[in-house]
């Protein structure tokens, strides 16, 4: 069974938080993801299918009728926020992305199995923006021939979702990873938290649904902001995790985090995440205007991801020799924040959009800016 969610204002947005950070304490501490990263990197305990059940996160932007919470984007955010300061292993991110486009394009069996924790998702993020050209087989199928598409979270994912586009129309194919004409090989990544695989598809034939205008588009957006949640969870971390440690460290009998050049450091880092979460707020607030939210995303985006890598590079720095150290958790945290810079769209193309929507010159090659 899955569980219920029910958000009615802030205070139960703050409870749902306490929950999800208490059940990821509880059931996937970080000592599970050190245990999780030593047996390759998909986890094979019940995280996933607890998740589900005791707090609904899979289902919560699956409507009510399909076995979900149909929350707004808003309280998945939160759960992703939480479950990337926690570093948890498992494909919640394209999970929540994906289940959001399968409920709104009528995939009522497949929705429902992601809300009962019985269906993990994969989606291969660059292919919203530009999807791959397929032939149509029928209304609601295509032929998928791709080679190399480069996918995270697909090791321990049953369904991928992947941009296509034919003659007549653009969408989503909806790929088994069983299937015997897809082929998927583990990659080298940064991230030891979150294992990338490349899929091979040869020939595969596969459901298809019709971007009836908003489909692609929303789902990349969502992926942006949802990602953003993340890396704001990660901020928050690193900053919590370096305070106590420098009010608990002495240097030259004092407390590390006394010294002037530290504490500038820390104030740093923590700018920083309230410029992103008053970013963050924006793009919710908007997120339901397609003509508004593309570019309160890309903003967000342009801001969050740098300050991520910043935050988890000074966070590192301040814990000192220990920092450096392979035992403590501070550079999965950089490593996350890195992998989660080139995960979505380039940040150059989302400033050159930004920088084009507000009417501002954007040097080409060759320009003197």
């Amino acid at each position: 069974m899955t569980a219920t969610v029910s958000i009615a204002g802030q205070d139960d947005l703050d409870a749902f938080r306490e929950a999800v950070r208490d059940f990821l304490a509880a059931r996937a501490p970080r000592e599970h993801v050190r245990q999780v990263i030593a047996a390759g990197g998909v986890d094979s305990s019940a995280t996933w299918t607890r998740a589900a059940r005791e707090i609904g996160v899979q289902g919560l932007l699956i409507p009510e009728t399909l076995g979900g919470a149909g929350a707004p984007p808003g309280v998945a955010a939160v759960a992703i926020g939480e479950l990337g300061a926690a570093l948890t292993v498992g494909p919640f991110l394209p999970t929540l992305v994906g289940s959001d486009a399968l409920a709104a394009s009528g995939q009522a069996d497949a929705a429902a199995a992601i809300a009962a924790g019985e269906a993990k998702v994969a989606l291969d993020f660059a292919t919203l923006k530009a999807p791959i050209a397929v032939e149509r087989t029928g209304p609601s199928s295509v032929v998928l021939d791709a080679a190399a598409l480069r996918v995270p979270d697909v090791l321990d994912a049953d369904i991928l979702l992947v941009g296509v586009t034919s003659e007549s129309a653009s969408g989503l194919a909806i790929i088994r990873t069983d299937d015997r004409a897809v082929a998927v090989k583990e990659l080298r990544s940064i991230d030891l938290t979150r294992p990338v695989g490349r899929v091979a598809v040869n020939a595969a034939t596969a459901p298809f649904v019709q971007d009836g205008g908003d489909l692609l588009a929303r789902a990349g957006d969502l992926a942006a902001l949802l990602l953003a949640s993340e890396q704001i969870g990660i901020i928050d971390r690193v900053l919590r995790d370096d305070v106590a440690y420098l009010l608990d460290r002495e240097a030259f009998g004092r407390k590390a985090g006394s010294f002037q050049a530290v504490k500038h450091q820390l104030a740093q880092i923590y700018c920083h995440w309230e410029q992103a979460v008053a970013l963050h707020d924006h793009a919710l607030a908007v997120f339901e205007r397609p003509a508004e939210r593309t570019h309160a995303v890309d903003a967000l985006q342009c801001f969050v991801a740098p300050a991520a890598v910043t935050a988890t590079t000074v966070g590192l720095r301040l814990l000192g020799g220990i920092g450096f150290t392979w035992e403590h958790d501070a550079h999965l945290y950089f490593r996350r924040a890195r992998a989660d810079e080139s995960m979505l769209e380039n940040i150059h193309v989302r400033r050159s959009r930004l920088a084009g929507s507000l009417g501002l010159r954007t040097p080409v090659s060759g320009d003197d800016a």
